[in-house]
């Protein structure tokens, strides 16, 4: 399950699209208008989740007692599945789940955010915040008390600063919670999706 402060999830998705999606074939007898409502690993999958189990070692016990709805499996996968699990065999789990997170998160891993003004109105500042010139500040970040923020910095969709804090020019921070006096320097990126 991605974290709501930095994704927006795009399901559910029906199966019959999450398996043209990915290219997959509808499970035999499974109900293709069945909805899916999000991604999530194997251990914290509950029954409205897709999840994935590539058939190695490591993974089996949890794929044994998962509690997902829907499982991406290798088509030539011989570890028996719980008899609630719908499971969809694909040449490739992780090219299949790849597509599958576009299906429900499209571009987010890039940070894409319109807005007209530098600093989003969801943004929260806290007190003595400063902002250098061409600084943007995106949807949802939180900026602790007396943070300073250099020029041309971006601070990307969700993000979390403590306080006294100092973010040089040109430093982009995305998918990322920073604590109390940090120093990020000069054009640095930090975080990934």
């Amino acid at each position: 399950m991605a974290d709501p402060r930095f994704f927006n999830n795009r399901g559910p998705v029906s199966l019959k699209d999450l398996c043209a999606g990915i290219g997959a074939q509808i499970p035999s007898g499974a109900d293709e208008t069945a909805q899916i409502f999000d991604l999530a690993g194997l251990a914290q999958a509950g029954a409205q989740h897709l999840s994935l189990f590539d058939g190695g070692f490591r993974a089996k016990p949890d794929f044994a007692k998962t509690q997902a709805g829907w499982c991406l499996t290798p088509e030539k996968n011989a570890a028996p599945a719980p008899q609630s699990l719908v499971t969809i065999a694909v040449p490739s789990v992780p090219h299949a789940f790849a597509a599958a997170a576009r299906l429900f998160y499209g571009d987010d891993e890039y940070g894409f955010t319109t807005q007209d003004t530098d600093v989003h109105p969801s943004a929260q500042l806290g007190e003595g915040v400063e902002l250098g010139r061409g600084a943007v500040i995106g949807p949802g970040v939180e900026i602790g008390p007396r943070t300073r923020i250099g020029a041309g910095a971006v601070i990307g969709r969700g993000v979390a600063i403590g306080r006294d804090t100092q973010i040089a020019p040109g430093a982009t921070i995305a998918f990322s919670f920073l604590g109390d006096d940090v120093v990020i320097g000069s054009g640095a990126r930090v975080g990934g999706p």
